[in-house]
């Protein structure tokens, strides 16, 4: 046995009120066998991984239980494995790199300091990493800052990270949800291949159900913080007991929430104009954005999507300026044809990140950070906010016994509702969704797109939609744009796309994400 898991029990204080996140949990995992962890959004699967890895301040919680490394009672010395023995890949990969330093420099330090190597031993060591996660033009990726690289390139990083310190565990938490189709099947299939060869164990949490089925050779199922089944990957999707378990694996039908207005309106919202963006990083030119043109009409949902690098969070930043074109326009239009200042926060543009976590001040609570928009823009007049947020947070449905809570208190899922809340909150005439659902459970990406459709219906919302997932998006836009190296290949309705697909690049992204042709 290499990891064992006896009565643990976890519960966090908030106000003096006593939360139990998990329950009596036993789990055994083997050496070099590949363990997956089910459930729906807020279920505990991420708390449980953190309590193993120690990663929980212990001033807001409190832990009971033992753990067992090799049969060795860790329980009150896990930090001495931790990054060593057992190594994770969380989630949110952005808030585990640091963003002055470039992904060379921070790859070879973590070497260093596990395997006491010289500098020099360690780039190569880097690169053959960086490589083997299938990550393109090394050279380039090293001297970057994790601001220059896409999502799924920054998880990409972290998985060679995670790996190349040869642990005996790895917990991969959500490790391909930012990923397109067939970079997560790679990255499974490299996770895979180094468990087999190198003997090592695997905990895949996730809310892919059919990744979990395809990799894993049992399978746990969380539910409000209890493992309520524990079998045979095969066993449990064949003959599930719970009905719960049940519920998730009838899931696995597509997402079908068809937000869309369809709208036929024509008035520009937003004009982009030959919008060009490069990085340049130690002399090396990156193209990230070329030769962009694009109208947003007002209430239509317009879907961009793409692989893995190819522009789209570029896109989104870039209209937002957090990040400033090179070359081109981008112009945001009133209601009455006026041309408005897109510089100013939080008067026309609004966005949902995918990093739910990282887009809240973890100082905040959830009160806090659904006033602080309303409170920069000049609302003074405290009746006015208080009308304010109890609409908004009515609107998407979101409990107000979670306004006292810090953002590690909520689930994914919970937070993604915040997130959405605090982007209304100003009526902005673009809502800019970048894969507002790919860290949630099916179930939970059904909430929020239908959340998403009573908001279009309700607020006439114009929304720019960036997702991996063409199932989810041929399910909730009007419009549809293919992004291939910077560069928008193909744009129509969605289902002229999907059926006659223009560029063999586009039919290869169906072919590989959607699977209907």
């Amino acid at each position: 046995m290499l990891l064992s898991l006896q009565n643990i029990s976890l519960k966090s204080y908030a106000k003096n009120m006593e939360t139990k996140l998990l329950d009596s949990i036993n789990l055994d995992i083997d050496s070099g066998e590949s363990v997956g962890l089910i459930g729906k959004t807020g279920s505990g699967k991420t708390m449980l991984a953190w309590t193993i890895l120690d990663q929980l301040p212990m001033s807001d919680y409190i832990i009971s239980g033992k753990i067992f490394y090799k049969s060795k009672n860790i329980t009150d010395t896990r930090s001495n494995i931790k990054g060593r023995k057992v190594s994770m890949i969380f989630q949110n990969p952005t808030l585990s790199l640091n963003p002055i330093q470039t992904i060379g420099k921070q790859f070879s330090m973590i070497l260093i300091k596990r395997f006491n190597k010289p500098k020099e031993s360690t780039r190569k060591i880097v690169r053959e990493w960086l490589r083997r996660v299938h990550l393109d033009n090394v050279s380039d990726i090293i001297n970057r800052y994790p601001h220059e690289l896409s999502g799924g390139q920054i998880q990409r990083v972290m998985i060679a990270i995670a790996v190349s310190v040869k642990p005996r565990l790895l917990i991969a938490d959500e490790a391909t949800t930012a990923l397109d189709a067939s970079l997560r099947k790679e990255i499974l299939d490299l996770i895979n291949k180094l468990r087999i060869e190198e003997n090592i164990s695997t905990l895949l949490i996730s809310h892919d159900l059919l990744s979990i089925k395809q990799y894993c050779d049992k399978t746990a199922v969380m539910k409000l913080g209890r493992i309520i089944e524990f079998s045979q990957t095969d066993t449990l999707f064949k003959r599930p007991k719970e009905d719960y378990t049940k519920s998730l694996i009838r899931s696995l039908k597509p997402v079908k929430a068809n937000i869309s207005s369809k709208t036929k309106e024509k008035q520009i919202v937003c004009s982009i104009k030959n919008l060009h963006k490069s990085y340049i990083a130690k002399g090396s030119q990156n193209r990230a954005l070329k030769n962009i043109n694009l109208d947003i009409y007002k209430n239509e949902t317009i879907g961009i999507v793409g692989e893995s690098g190819s522009g789209k969070s570029t896109l989104a930043k870039t209209l937002l300026q957090i990040i400033h074109q090179d070359e081109g326009r981008i112009t945001l239009h009133g209601d009455d044809g006026t041309i408005m200042d897109h510089h100013k926060p939080n008067i026309a543009l609004s966005a949902v990140f995918q990093d739910s976590l990282g887009s809240l001040n973890p100082r905040m609570k959830t009160i806090q950070s659904l006033m602080e928009p309303l409170q920069v823009n000049g609302y003074r007049d405290s009746h006015d906010i208080s009308n304010k947020l109890n609409d908004c947070v009515e609107k998407v449905g979101l409990d107000k016994k979670l306004l006292d809570r810090y953002p590690h208190m909520l689930s994914g899922g919970q937070r993604q509702q915040v997130s959405i809340a605090r982007a209304i909150m100003q009526d902005p005439r673009l809502l800019i969704l970048d894969e507002p659902t790919s860290a949630l459970d099916i179930q939970s990406q059904e909430i929020i797109l239908n959340l998403l459709k009573s908001l279009i219906n309700d607020k006439k919302l114009t929304i720019l939609l960036i997702s991996h997932d063409l199932r989810i998006v041929m399910e909730t836009v009007d419009r549809l744009a293919v992004l291939y190296q910077g560069e928008i290949i193909e744009e129509d309705e969605p289902y002229a796309i999907i059926n006659k697909p223009k560029r063999a690049y586009t039919k290869n992204l169906i072919n590989k994400d959607y699977n209907i042709l």
